[in-house]
């Protein structure tokens, strides 16, 4: 659980610029980071690496693999065996066209999300982490998992919901997204086939105000049983889950983490 939270979120997409890494060659080309490069029909992403010696550790993500509790699959691996992997590799290029995040909003007190869903069974807006009444899903000691009822819509067999993600200090997910305290990931569920997949996710700071956004484009996973992936796809699809708290709370961003904080003592 650690490593897939170390530096990445459910479903990052690499914004910054690349940047060249080092002098090991891969098709006699350097390493490059955030360049998604194909290795055995997958794309693996070198987000930074601690330093330029091939005994330091980056930390790489695998967009096309399953997710794993609600996250993208971030590593840390050493420099040298990530480099050694695409080497061997046939080939090395680039990934398909990405969707790019849309501009971020000005504010985050109206809830607006920083990328509007693109196309599916609804456009909602993200919550934001104004007032409103939580319900508290899981805590553990790295976060606490928050819904809000009244963003959850089912259609038929269709579900889609927001789940905020809040940490007890803010802390950088990415070189490039940093001081996050609260995470919202906007989840779509077919309940009939027993799958989910994340489609957006929105990031603000410890005073609930927008850092970034982006549109996502997760492939639908069924959720492993006893993770917060089967928590949010219960959720989502009206299945018996026991919450953590069940009283439901009216609160804005400080006291989500009040009383995060509280349960943590």
């Amino acid at each position: 659980m650690k490593a897939l939270r170390k530096g990445a979120a459910a479903g990052l997409l690499f914004v910054a610029a690349p940047a060249w890494a080092g002098t090991s060659l891969i098709n006699g080309q350097p390493l490059e980071y955030n360049h998604a490069y194909r290795c055995k029909g997958e794309r693996i992403i070198v987000a930074h690496c601690r330093d330029e010696d091939d005994s330091s550790y980056c930390q790489t993500v695998y967009p096309d693999r399953p997710f794993v509790n609600g996250m993208q699959v971030a590593p840390v691996e050493m420099r040298g065996d990530v480099v050694a992997r695409l080497s061997a590799c046939a080939q090395t290029a680039s990934a398909p066209a990405q969707r790019t995040p849309s501009a971020p909003v000005t504010s985050a007190a109206s809830g607006a999300s920083a990328a509007k869903a693109g196309g599916g069974m609804y456009k909602t807006q993200a919550p934001g982490v104004g007032q409103a009444s939580w319900s508290l899903l899981a805590v553990t000691d790295e976060m606490a998992l928050y819904f809000v009822k009244a963003r959850l819509r089912r259609t038929g067999t269709k579900a889609q919901g927001w789940f905020t993600i809040v940490y007890p200090e803010p802390k950088d997910l990415t070189p490039a997204i940093k001081d996050v305290q609260f995470l919202q990931n906007d989840f779509t569920a077919d309940c009939a086939k027993g799958n989910f997949a994340i489609r957006e996710g929105v990031y603000f700071n410890e005073d609930g105000d927008l850092v970034t956004g982006a549109l996502l484009d997760a492939k639908p996973t069924r959720p492993t049983q006893g993770t917060f992936g089967q928590m949010e796809f219960n959720v989502l699809c009206g299945k018996p889950q026991k919450l953590f708290v069940n009283k439901v709370m009216d609160m804005d961003a400080l006291g989500l983490v009040f009383i995060y904080k509280g349960f943590l003592k």
